[in-house]
């Protein structure tokens, strides 16, 4: 008899610890929602700052712009869904100051700097026929 009360009272007291930490579990996690960042300042879409070039970013005769980095921009912001507003630097540094103060979210274009005394290209040598 005494093994039955003890019993009821042990799952009783299981029960009502469940519930009790469902509850607080719920209670705790309630607040872990994910929010969306903020938007930054300016223009919605993607801002860019382009260093234009020859190979980059140009302008054909006929007013249409061409280039590596405009092909990829564009069809970044067409995949995302956003307009691509584009401005254009002088120099690598002003570019990079854009982005580091928040004006622009990418910077694109031409910022590769040769290291002094580094080559892009090997030793000629000549072949002789055998």
């Amino acid at each position: 008899m005494r093994d039955r009360v003890f019993v009821r009272r042990l799952s009783s007291w299981c029960r009502r610890s469940l519930i009790g930490l469902a509850a607080l579990s719920l209670l705790a996690f309630s607040g872990c929602e994910s929010t969306r960042p903020a938007l930054p300042p300016g223009k919605p879409g993607l801002n860019v700052v382009v260093r234009a070039g020859p190979s980059t970013w140009f302008t054909l005769p006929n007013g249409t712009t061409s280039g590596f980095d405009h092909d990829l921009l564009t069809r970044f912001a067409r995949e995302r869904g956003v307009p691509l507003n584009v401005t254009f630097a002088d120099g690598a540094a002003p570019l990079l100051d854009q982005v580091a103060h928040g004006e622009a979210q990418l910077g694109a274009g031409g910022l590769l700097q040769a290291a002094s005394g580094f080559r892009l290209s090997m030793k000629r040598r000549k072949i002789r026929p055998s």
